[in-house]
């Protein structure tokens, strides 16, 4: 064989390879590409029956666990209905509400939430999470995501 002959095996060879890993990264940049320009998807939520009224009389508060895997407080407050994540967002810790002092306290490390769920006090930098509550008739309604996102 020449010296010509081996040039082009080598040159057919590396182009060979070129194009066996080009090809999927083009496909994989062209996939990322697409995912990134589409807008992002609405989070279906659905309405769930979380209590009966009579059970949170006004500037109360109720603890209500099992919904659809979510553990929520619900609190009257006025003429309006609050609805919050009992996770706090810190460490995923089981933050409970505290009457006296009308609060969301976590055990963990001593955060603390004011009655809106933002936080004062503790590690913790993010608000708890809300849901939209309202009264329907003799029920309070939830709306809650269809599947938990972290």
């Amino acid at each position: 064989m020449t010296d010509a002959m081996e040039e082009t095996r080598r040159d057919a060879l590396a182009r060979l390879v070129m194009w066996l890993a080009a090809v999927p990264a083009a496909g994989l940049a062209a996939f990322m590409g697409v995912r990134f320009l589409q807008p992002p998807r609405r989070q279906r939520l659905i309405p769930v029956v979380a209590a009966r009224a009579v059970e949170l009389p006004r500037d109360a508060a109720l603890q209500v666990d099992g919904i659809l895997g979510y553990r929520l407080v619900l609190r009257r407050e006025r003429d309006r209905i609050l609805a919050f994540s009992t996770v706090c967002p810190h460490l995923g810790c089981t933050v409970s509400w505290q009457e006296t002092t009308r609060e969301f306290l976590c055990p963990c490390h001593a955060g603390r939430f004011d009655a809106a769920g933002t936080p004062v006090a503790g590690p913790v930098d993010a608000p708890l999470r809300r849901f939209t509550a309202r009264q329907q008739g003799e029920l309070i309604v939830v709306e809650l995501p269809a599947a938990e996102e972290g």
